[in-house]
């Protein structure tokens, strides 16, 4: 009944894609610096939306939360009171079916989901027919390939 909130603990955009494909959040903090800088973090804030996962991006204060702590709060509080009465107004069971609908509806149209998608089909088809699992090669041709490819460096340095 509670939101579950993943808080600054997304580090790239593969576990943003991972957390949509599982529906495992309600919330999600962006931390700038995990992400590597602010043009990623907002790719990544961009995605979010685009996944579905965030209803609405709260904009900040010029300069950031952390120059007008009060402004931010401000607009905050305006964003989530503009929420609470428009939910407000639905009945428990349409909210349930309304929360219901985002998380099945979360990611589907957007081409990261769809790659993502394919790629977990194409996973589980290679697990249950008893394949590698397509353009991944086992641990074991790895390794064989590793020690191939050192072979062919030592035999071209030697010509």
């Amino acid at each position: 009944d509670h939101p579950f909130v993943m808080d600054e603990c997304i580090d790239g955009v593969d576990r943003l894609m991972r957390l949509a494909a599982d529906q495992a959040a309600d919330v999600v903090n962006i931390k700038i610096s995990k992400f590597g800088g602010l043009t990623k973090a907002k790719l990544a804030r961009d995605l979010c939306v685009e996944l579905g996962i965030a209803d609405q991006v709260v904009a900040e204060p010029k300069g950031g939360a952390h120059v007008n702590p009060r402004e931010a709060s401000k607009s905050l509080q305006s964003a989530i009171l503009t929420n609470i009465v428009q939910l407000s107004k639905m009945s428990q069971g349409k909210l349930l079916k309304k929360r219901y609908q985002k998380f099945r509806r979360m990611g589907e149209e957007s081409g990261h989901s769809q790659e993502a998608m394919s790629r977990e089909v194409d996973l589980l088809m290679s697990i249950t027919s008893g394949d590698a699992p397509p353009g991944r090669p086992s641990r074991k041709q790895r390794r064989r390939g590793r020690k191939d490819v050192a072979a062919e460096a030592e035999v071209a340095s030697d010509d």
